[in-house]
């Protein structure tokens, strides 16, 4: 089949029209479909009135948001046909400058089309087996697609013709044909319009796959939409409604829930922007049952709020509720906080992703992207890897100010990509990947002003590879313990740690416990309630006993590996109080909970240090003895760089640096204790 020339000038793209299939067809008959050229460009009259009173000044998703409450507004209280909602049910960023002009309440406006040439609709799937084919007809060609499309064009086939729709032609788009896949210029171009795609869509149709293996087809969609009614009835937690999702007859649905959260499709790079410019009117698709992608999320969080009763009622289950959540919690992320401003947030959802070229890592974000970052983005699959991760570093940081980004950078020895050290390699998953994400999903340096809240100005260097900076040096590296995680590898030989650092610079013993504790936390310990705070420095040096519980074990171990490492001239000990048997190890306060929980990842992928001048931190594992401590403008953390043989620095990774963490060190300069310099990252 050969693909027609699009118009770039007209916005145009193709959609396909699938073909009202005979009476008595039967799955040997091929699925036949058309492919249209339509233009982005020709919007209806209803959008362009829309557009001129409300959207032309908005930023794209909110047009979209707004849109749809004028067309077609189903949220989680419920529908509001006819009139428009109260903007006060909507939130200030909705409601702002929103004229609620009366033209809105002709009739002509319920369920308007954006387009001028229909609705659009499209297609969300796992692309699957590359190698498992099947062939559909596409304007009188046979062509091959993967059996995963076929399965979900077939599925959607009898879904449209025999419902309401019967008589609409269902205009689809479909990536795998309706972009000629072999013209790299084309796909260039329509990468950029994703975001248009999928946020005018009517609705996206995900298709999570077949019905059931396990669970019950009937059951599962029963309590997805029981899920909807208890969430959309009430604005608070309705403990008879979560009582009821309980129920133990529910174990079928429940057993299916987990079934569909396992699936491949949510390992897909692309869903990501797929599902979240989807709008409330869109479904998704398993067999031949329909309900909301936001009502699974939220079915999903609901197992994991309660996920000890749950798994009290269904303990058999505990390993596929483990599954499940793993499998879909980048994206419940997202979806918990609908945040897509922080990048660092949704490239992480993307690092452990699966797509067929590796530039997608960033290309397949760029819908939900901030548009001032999208703005410095051209995608350009003629260049390699490696050039568009580094390029897109430089996107990220010219368009922030900032250098958050380059503390994503893996810090493993072993990087898919050669690509300069203070480039993020998305493609390489490290053992530190955990962290990463956990890192910005927990926000541990949210509140982290190393800098003194400064800014990056970005200098074209004569080497693509360099990275010109400013900042100072406060100090290096004198010694460090050993990791949870070099003790399961049994790699001891780089384990410093049985001699002293610098004279910790805090007030006395007291103030050194403190500092530890707070590096332990990341900063937690020194904001949370007085009774919090004394139960944590009441933790005791286990010497082998108690811990049984996972939430404080990795502490335990990590006590035990550094026995000999010593801060301020005392053994790591005597800064845990005693074991006692009446030590109590269950905490039943939920904020100290998370502190436990947000602590005992640091402990396994970072290692504890102490500088020369005494300051005690946590950083990469893959730091050493002698790399130094930077602070560089526009970097809210403290950086460890690596002096090379050029001049240059290697990017090591960043620290949590007790006493640096909030602009201590920029007062430092101040005073004339350190000297700014152009640094130079390689």
């Amino acid at each position: 089949m050969e693909y027609l020339p699009l118009d770039p000038n007209k916005n145009e793209i193709r959609v396909l029209i699938l073909k009202d299939p005979p009476e008595t067809s039967s799955n040997s008959v091929l699925v036949e479909c058309t492919l249209e050229h339509v233009s982005l460009d020709d919007y209806s009259d209803q959008y362009k009135t829309f557009l001129k009173l409300d959207g032309s000044d908005k930023p794209f998703r909110l047009q979209s948001t707004l849109w749809e409450v004028i067309t077609v507004w189903e949220a989680d209280f419920g529908k509001y046909p006819g009139k428009i909602p109260n903007p006060s049910h909507w939130g200030s960023s909705l409601a702002q400058g929103f004229s609620r002009d009366p033209v809105y309440d002709d009739t002509s406006f319920r369920s308007a089309s954006v387009y001028e040439w229909g609705h659009l609709y499209a297609l969300s799937y796992e692309w699957g087996n590359q190698t498992a084919t099947a062939e559909i007809v596409v304007d009188g060609h046979r062509v091959t697609v993967t059996k995963k499309l076929h399965d979900a064009l077939r599925d959607l086939l009898s879904w449209w013709y025999g419902n309401t729709q019967k008589n609409k032609p269902a205009r689809l788009w479909v990536d795998a044909l309706c972009i000629n896949q072999k013209n790299v210029r084309e796909r260039n171009a329509q990468i950029k319009l994703m975001e248009q795609i999928y946020g005018t869509a009517a609705s996206v149709l995900i298709r999570l796959g077949p019905g059931l293996e396990h669970g019950n087809d009937k059951e599962t969609w029963e309590l997805l939409e029981e899920v909807y009614r208890v969430t959309a009835e009430t604005t608070a937690t309705d403990p008879a409604g979560r009582a009821a999702l309980r129920a133990p007859d529910n174990w079928a649905a429940w057993a299916g829930i987990c079934e569909l959260a396992i699936r491949p499709y949510w390992k897909r790079l692309w869903i990501i922007q797929e599902v979240f410019l989807a709008n409330s009117t869109s479904k998704i698709y398993f067999g031949n049952w329909f309900s909301k992608p936001w009502t699974f999320f939220k079915t999903i969080e609901i197992m994991q709020s309660d996920y000890r009763l749950i798994s009290n009622v269904y303990p058999e289950m505990n390993d596929n509720f483990n599954l499940a959540f793993v499998n879909v919690q980048p994206l419940l992320i997202l979806y918990s906080s609908q945040n897509f401003s922080d990048i660092l947030v949704l490239l992480n959802a993307a690092r452990r992703a699966k797509q067929a070229d590796i530039k997608d890592k960033v290309y397949g974000l760029l819908g939900l992207m901030d548009e001032h970052i999208r703005a410095y983005v051209t995608p350009d699959y003629h260049q390699s890897a490696a050039e568009v991760y580094r390029n897109f570093a430089v996107a990220v940081i010219k368009a922030t100010g900032k250098l958050n980004i380059i503390y994503q950078t893996s810090t493993s020895s072993e990087r898919a990509l050669q690509v300069p050290s203070w480039v993020p390699d998305w493609a390489s998953p490290s053992e530190d990947g955990i962290f990463y994400q956990l890192a910005f999903i927990e926000h541990y340096y949210k509140d982290a002003t190393a800098d003194g809240g400064t800014s990056h100005t970005f200098i074209e260097p004569e080497n693509p590879g360099h990275l010109v900076c400013r900042g100072f040096k406060v100090g290096s590296i004198a010694t460090l313990a050993c990791s949870v995680w070099e003790v399961d590898h049994d790699d001891h030989d780089a384990v410093i740690g049985a001699h002293d650092g610098g004279k910790p610079v805090y007030d006395g013993h007291e103030g050194v416990k403190e500092a530890i504790w707070e590096v332990l936390t990341y900063g937690r310990s020194t904001k949370a309630e007085l009774a919090v705070k004394a139960w944590l420095l009441d933790i005791p040096y286990f010497d082998g006993h108690g811990a049984e519980q996972p939430i404080l074990d990795a502490l335990n171990r990590f006590q035990q590996c550094n026995l000999d490492f010593v801060v301020d001239g005392r053994r790591l000990a005597s800064y845990f109080p005693q074991w006692t048997d009446r030590y109590e190890t269950s905490p039943d306060d939920p904020d100290l909970y998370r502190i436990l929980a947000v602590t005992m990842v640091p402990l396994i992928c970072q290692r504890f240090i102490i500088t020369r001048k005494g300051y005690i931190g946590f950083v990469s594992r893959s730091a050493k003895a002698g790399d130094q401590v930077f602070i560089l403008k526009g970097c809210n953390v403290p950086l460890i760089l690596r002096p090379r043989d050029d001049n240059t620095y290697h990017m090591v990774g960043e620290g949590y640096i007790s006493g640096l963490m909030n602009g201590e060190a920029v007062k430092g300069l101040e005073a004339g204790d350190y000297e700014e310099c152009d640094i130079i990252l390689s």
